[in-house]
């Protein structure tokens, strides 16, 4: 369905007043989730061949940011002096700053030499900025859209945390003879890069069925040349 949103009895393009305007200062930090990710779970019987990682633990941050962007939800049309302009669903504009219209805020996102008012439900307004005055003024403007009301979303960024933040480790096969079970444990930078100091043999007897090493407790029920059939029986994260 097609609709438009109009100012009654005001014309397009028409000076309605200055605007005081506070642009954007940049991402802002929104939060942390912590993060672990294990190629084992506990009591389920799982293998591996010589060479691979029988366990491997990665601990990680994610930290989120409001990004400088905000993406067009539902297509529009911004009809008005200066600006005739299709919006499609899933462009980009970069984000302004706020403004204070009717006596509430308002966000807007930069268009050329304009700024594109929306609410703090993203809902877009009749009224833009024209971001070349100063101070900046509004113009009353026309816009039509399909499927419903106008609207944007706020871009948000997610990135990985590189600094320390946990455990970055591997347990690898390294295969077994008449008199031993051989393991090497790997410790790794938050980079994934080996750490040559961390690196560990780690031997066992032949007859073993359970090993354990720090807090790993793995339970064995097949070991050769070749490949290690096992479950973690425990780890850090319980209690035996």
């Amino acid at each position: 369905m097609r609709t438009s949103a109009i100012i009654a009895g005001l014309s397009m393009g028409l000076v309605s007043a200055c605007a005081s305007v506070q642009y954007d200062a940049g991402p802002a930090f929104l939060g942390s989730e912590q993060h672990s990710e294990r190629n084992y779970t506990i009591n389920e019987e799982t293998s591996a061949f010589v060479g691979n990682p029988m366990i491997r633990v990665q601990d990680y941050r994610i930290d989120r940011f409001s990004s400088s962007e905000v993406e067009i939800v539902n297509d529009f049309y911004y009809n008005g002096f200066g600006i005739n302009t299709n919006f499609r669903a899933g462009e980009r504009y970069r984000l302004g700053g706020r403004t204070i219209l009717d006596g509430e805020e308002h966000q807007f996102f930069v268009f050329g030499m304009y700024g594109i008012l929306f609410d703090q439900s993203g809902a877009l307004q009749d009224s833009v900025l024209n971001l070349s005055a100063y101070p900046p003024v509004y113009l009353v403007y026309s816009y039509e859209t399909d499927g419903g009301p106008g609207s944007v979303q706020p871009v948000v960024d997610e990135r990985t945390n590189i600094e320390a933040e946990g455990q970055n480790y591997e347990i690898i096969y390294s295969g077994r003879d008449e008199n031993s079970i051989r393991m090497s444990y790997r410790e790794y930078t938050d980079a994934n890069l080996a750490r040559q100091s961390f690196f560990q043999d780690l031997t066992y007897p032949a007859s073993s069925q359970t090993i354990r090493f720090r807090d790993i407790v793995i339970q064995v029920y097949e070991a050769n040349s070749e490949q290690i059939r096992f479950s973690v029986t425990a780890d850090d994260t319980t209690s035996e």
